[in-house]
């Protein structure tokens, strides 16, 4: 059984001045309105598509039933068959040498990653007040996610494959 999806409500953007805030909510609005509508016309293309699919596949049966013996047809399912995966040749489980030669190792990205010179000075926290420490010191830097989770998903990758 399928829960039923919460309603997303519009961001009320409370750290910005009211009157940009009420453009802004009017445009989330708007957008996901063209979205919706966007969604349940591809919805019903498929839908056509399917039911058009349907009938020629009894139009046909309807034809050869004429030279044979009158039976039931049986219905056709609606649901389309799962998408096939692609399989990998057996050979080609890792890049050739070439490509993996011009992109760094996996350690040499670990090791740039949680190096002290890729410390950012650049605020991560979007409300700009201070988390902890002495106020008014200057840290020495966030630490950048982007390359270590770079690095921890290359791993699981690794592990995994």
């Amino acid at each position: 059984m399928a829960l039923p999806e919460k309603r997303k409500h519009p961001p009320s953007f409370q750290h910005l001045p009211i009157n940009r805030a009420k453009k802004l909510k009017q445009t989330w609005v708007q957008n996901q309105k063209i979205k919706t509508k966007w969604k349940l016309e591809k919805r019903k293309e498929a839908a056509r598509a399917t039911k058009q699919a349907e009938d020629a596949a009894v139009d046909e049966s309807d034809t050869e039933g004429d030279d044979q013996a009158p039976s039931i047809s049986a219905p056709i399912p609606s649901q389309p068959s799962p998408p096939t995966r692609k399989k990998r040749a057996p050979g080609r489980s890792h890049p050739p040498e070439s490509e993996s030669a011009q992109a760094p190792s996996l350690r040499d990205r670990a090791r740039e990653a949680y190096s002290p010179a890729t410390l950012h000075t650049y605020r991560s926290n979007s409300s700009g007040k201070p988390r902890g420490g002495k106020p008014g010191a200057r840290g020495r830097g966030q630490p950048n996610m982007k390359l270590r989770m770079g690095v921890l998903l290359e791993t699981i990758k690794r592990d995994f494959t």
